[in-house]
């Protein structure tokens, strides 16, 4: 119940942040286009599936990052399609 809360609460967060960028004049995706989001995450197991049904009800095109590239994912970002990152990680 209190994942489910989390798992809940981090989508509410991410599509707020990009109703704020969208407000602070972030870069607008067309009306018809869904918004691209890179997800990383760490620090725990999830249950991956049930997790991404989380994005299916917003216009998200969430894309894992893989987790083998660890910070050099952020190593040249001039060709990312992405407009926003959502992070998902806590430690118990």
């Amino acid at each position: 119940m209190i994942r489910r809360l989390g798992l809940t609460a981090l989508a509410l967060v991410a599509v707020g942040c990009l109703c704020l960028a969208a407000v602070l004049g972030g870069e607008r995706p067309a009306p018809s286009a869904k918004v691209n989001a890179l997800l990383i995450t760490g620090g725990h197991g999830y249950d991956h599936a049930a997790f991404m049904k989380i994005f299916e009800a917003a216009d998200l095109a969430v894309t894992p990052a893989d987790p083998k590239l660890g910070s050099g994912i952020f190593d040249n970002i001039e060709d990312w399609t992405y407009h926003t990152i959502l992070l998902y990680n806590f430690g118990q």
